[in-house]
């Protein structure tokens, strides 16, 4: 059996910035309208080659309503990555990521990454402004369009490929069964 690096990745942000959009596009290579608010989270696996190495990513998708920001804490807890997505479109949504990463425990030990998605979009955030904000928490950036298929695969190979130094010897690990398993069918 060959090993695998399991790895789990946390998408958090405001409602209706595209997180399961993005995380649709990339697993199933399609843009779906039709996708509803995600209640409580999500789960997805994905599984990257990354220099010789198998990783899997165990992809959350965490609801962005009001009501279930208690919840993050709890699925946030023992990832390796937590990506905050906001919209370019709207600014309110870039200036709650400060918000957002009060909600990550342990910055230290978690690869953080900001997506501006909807680059297709009419910008109400630049750039410029994202990056800065990234600068600020130390955090990896990226601009993404799910409707447009931009970076997304950039997105996913980037997290991968950081990922992979951190697995120098994978192991055949069972998935996290105490983690909440709330689903949403996307």
């Amino acid at each position: 059996m060959e090993d695998i690096c399991r790895h789990k990745v946390v998408f958090i942000g405001d409602c209706s910035v595209g997180k399961t959009c993005i995380i649709g596009r990339f697993t199933s290579k399609i843009f779906d309208m039709s996708y509803d608010a995600t209640i409580g989270t999500d789960f997805v696996t994905q599984i990257m080659d990354v220099d010789n190495k198998k990783i899997e990513l165990q992809i959350w998708d965490t609801a962005g309503q009001e009501r279930y920001r208690s919840l993050i804490p709890n699925y946030i807890r023992g990832a390796s990555v937590v990506v905050i997505v906001y919209d370019i479109s709207d600014k309110q949504t870039f200036n709650n990521i400060d918000h957002w990463f009060d909600e990550v425990p342990d910055r230290n030990s978690t690869l953080v990454y900001i997506v501006g998605n909807k680059v297709d979009s009419e910008r109400g955030v630049t750039k410029e402004e994202g990056m800065q904000k990234s600068y600020k928490w130390s955090a990896r950036f990226i601009e993404t369009s799910a409707l447009k298929d931009i970076g997304i695969t950039d997105l996913f190979e980037d997290i991968a490929s950081n990922l992979a130094p951190l697995s120098p010897k994978c192991t055949e690990a069972p998935l996290r069964i105490n983690e909440p398993t709330s689903r949403n069918c996307c």
